[in-house]
């Protein structure tokens, strides 16, 4: 899962004083499932990535550490975890019995699972809850029997900054059927600026640029393009959390099923520290009754990316040499490799900067350090395996977009006002495939819309929408085409080697 905010653990770790195991949290998650089912504490699954230890390091983080995946003669790889013994966590309340209950969460997680576990192994069940409330059959909770403690806190945080008796009811699944449309949206809308002024003040997301709402905007119409009404789509943290913003504005998350890999089903995926909770979601399930639901069928993920390569890999795990700069893959693995459609999105260079135009043009002032590269530091995402699998996979930068064929890295569109040799070819060392250019525009990208960059009359529609599609302003590849200058003209596809 994600190891990124354990620091001090990360310290010993790179001091050699403790062992770091790393597992897809999918597999984690299903795993602790079959421990509360069946006592079982191990899985099978297929993943072709840095933890398959036939081409990679496996679950340990560092050589020497016990190996906690093996392959199997099917090609598959079975994952294993040691048998939970105490589970502790954090409910809403309890009554004088003992029974523990979960109204009024943001998320489940893993609780139900976890104290299920512990109790098959004869073990200690400990919970933390905000309030002792009278005995309610119905509720969703963990009996008496299968609790050995409980801590009654008044100040027990339901999330970040709101305890139980002062909770975010924006953020549960509470009954708001009686809310008209216009007043659904604008409680929503409070919601989001509720969290959007936490996050502000705990100064733990950057703030966005226009060019990064503009590639917000860029991948709310791709994804668009190719989804249809009703489709679940779970959502990453950091920039896809942008482009979600862009489709609550324009009126389009209630035609989908957004997900968190937290086990949070519909309303708006919230960001920052907050993520892992909804905006007025649906349904709460526990992570592993999530993840099962993910393995059965996922139409689309949103998410990040530290590098990307020519092969279509990428790396969302390791950003520099160390534990301390160990992020960990958390749900990624196995949500992707679920997705039927996986869309990336993240910078184009780290530490570059560009100015947005009034009439919407983009115009570099300097590049960074690429951040699509010719090979990726650890491969998360395995290209390869994607297009044998029949995949679109999708990247969106701040320069334009990308889609993985079997020729490599495609160069499908770009942003107004950017150069394609200067800002594009010259910047990346990732070998790069220019679109086949028709005779009217030989040796062209085509110009996403300046809406997308603007705002100004900017729409989205679903594919299943044909008529608004038509209608949409925003349509990703437009007339205009941006001429590809100098040594790199031809008339069929290009490669950058």
């Amino acid at each position: 899962g994600h190891a990124e905010t354990y620091k001090r653990v990360l310290a010993l770790v790179d001091a050699g004083q403790t062992e770091l195991q790393i597992l897809p949290q999918g597999v984690i998650c299903l795993i602790f499932g079959e421990m509360a089912e069946s006592g079982r504490n191990w899985v099978a699954c297929r993943k072709g990535t840095f933890i398959d230890p036939s081409t990679g390091r496996g679950t340990p983080f560092a050589a020497g550490g016990e190996q906690l995946v093996s392959a199997d003669v099917d090609g598959g790889m079975t994952y294993r975890l040691p048998h939970v013994h105490v589970a502790v966590f954090n409910a809403a309340s309890a009554d004088a019995h003992g029974n523990v209950y979960f109204d009024g969460v943001v998320m489940l997680a893993e609780a139900l699972e976890l104290a299920a576990a512990a109790k098959r192994n004869s073990g200690k069940v400990l919970a933390l809850v905000g309030a002792v409330v009278p005995e309610d059959a119905h509720a969703l909770r963990i009996p008496a029997d299968m609790v050995d403690c409980i801590v009654v806190d008044p100040w027990a945080e339901q999330t970040l900054g709101a305890t139980y008796h002062d909770k975010f009811d924006f953020l549960t699944t509470a009954d708001r059927s009686r809310l008209s449309p216009a007043q659904r949206r604008a409680a929503m809308a409070h919601g989001l600026a509720t969290i959007s002024f936490l996050n502000g003040v705990l100064g733990v997301t950057p703030r966005r640029s226009p060019l990064d709402v503009a590639m917000g905007r860029l991948a709310a119409s791709l994804v668009c393009s190719v989804l249809h009404r009703g489709a679940a789509v779970d959502i990453g943290t950091g920039h896809p959390e942008v482009m979600v913003v862009e489709m609550f504005k324009a009126g389009v998350i209630d035609d989908l099923t957004l997900i968190c890999e937290s086990g949070v089903f519909g309303g708006m995926p919230t960001p920052g520290a907050y993520f892992g909770s909804s905006i007025f979601p649906s349904e709460m399930v526990t992570s592993a009754h999530m993840f099962r639901r993910i393995y059965a069928h996922l139409d689309c993920i949103v998410v990040g990316a530290l590098e990307v390569d020519g092969a279509g890999n990428v790396n969302v795990a390791r950003r520099g040499a160390g534990a301390k700069n160990y992020v960990g893959p958390g749900g990624f693995i196995d949500l992707t490799h679920c997705a039927e459609t996986v869309v990336f999105i993240c910078a184009w260079t780290a530490g570059g900067h560009a100015d947005v135009t009034p009439d919407g043009r983009v115009r570099f002032r300097r590049h960074g350090v690429p951040k699509f590269v010719e090979r990726v530091s650890e491969v998360t995402f395995n290209g390869a395996d994607a297009l044998r699998r029949g995949k679109t996979v999708l990247y969106i930068t701040h320069v334009g977009a990308f889609r993985l064929t079997p020729a490599g890295m495609q160069l499908v569109c770009v942003l107004p006002g950017v150069d394609v040799a200067r800002d594009v070819i010259a910047v990346s060392p990732m070998r790069i495939v220019l679109p086949p250019a028709p005779a009217a525009y030989v040796d062209a990208v085509p110009v996403v819309s300046r809406h997308i960059v603007t705002g100004k009359g900017f729409t989205l529609a679903l594919a299943s929408d044909p008529k608004k599609v038509e209608q949409c302003q925003n349509t990703w590849a437009t007339a205009a085409r941006a001429p590809v200058a100098g040594p790199l003209r031809a008339a069929a596809p290009r490669a950058r080697m």
